[in-house]
């Protein structure tokens, strides 16, 4: 499905994951991204961008439904984190953004591979 090797995006992936998770546990927050769009988008971009890498890499449906709550999962343990790290409550609402740019981008996968069936 995707135009680059299943070989290539399986290098990519951790060093993706670690860019992600390094940019979220750092502590400086751009004046941009405060604004509650921006911020939204930040999150649908980044974990949506993780699942579309996670979802072309599984090979089975098993495999796509493990990938999709396991970025769920990555997006969990990065709030619980900074909440951790960084005293602040914990944000439920980017959890909540997270787990919804997972599932879009799942469903889209999904209808994507049940046309190319058709």
């Amino acid at each position: 499905m995707p135009a680059v090797p299943r070989g290539v995006l399986v290098r990519i992936a951790p060093l993706w994951v670690v860019g992600v998770v390094l940019i979220s546990l750092q502590g400086y927050r751009p004046k941009a991204a405060q604004t509650p769009v921006l911020h939204r988008g930040f999150h649908f971009l980044a974990f949506g961008a993780t699942a579309l890498l996670m979802l072309f890499i599984a090979q089975t449906p098993r495999q796509r439904l493990l990938a999709a709550f396991g970025v769920m999962g990555l997006g969990i343990a990065i709030e619980t984190a900074q909440h951790c790290i960084f005293g602040t409550p914990l944000e439920w609402w980017d959890v909540r953004d997270n787990a919804l740019a997972v599932a879009v981008v799942w469903l889209m996968v999904r209808a994507v591979r049940v046309r190319a069936c058709m």
